[in-house]
């Protein structure tokens, strides 16, 4: 998670954020398709500073199980 937040600085928090607050969703993802988690949290960012963490964290679960289909 921090190689992919060091690559994306913008996203940085947000992915911080993510692997801290559901590890067991953002980790996997960010080693299987960090494309993917990347992608989600910069439409997440959309959403603003006071939701984007919020809108991330409930995409996640659903990113998860397109990303394993």
């Amino acid at each position: 998670m921090a190689s992919l937040a060091e690559a994306h600085p913008h996203l940085k928090g947000l992915l911080y954020f993510a692997g801290k607050s559901l590890p067991k969703l953002a980790q996997p993802l960010a080693a299987k398709a960090p494309g993917v988690l990347v992608q989600a949290a910069l439409a997440a960012k959309k959403h603003g500073r006071d939701q984007e963490g919020a809108v991330l964290a409930s995409w996640l679960p659903e990113v998860r199980s397109w990303v394993e289909a």
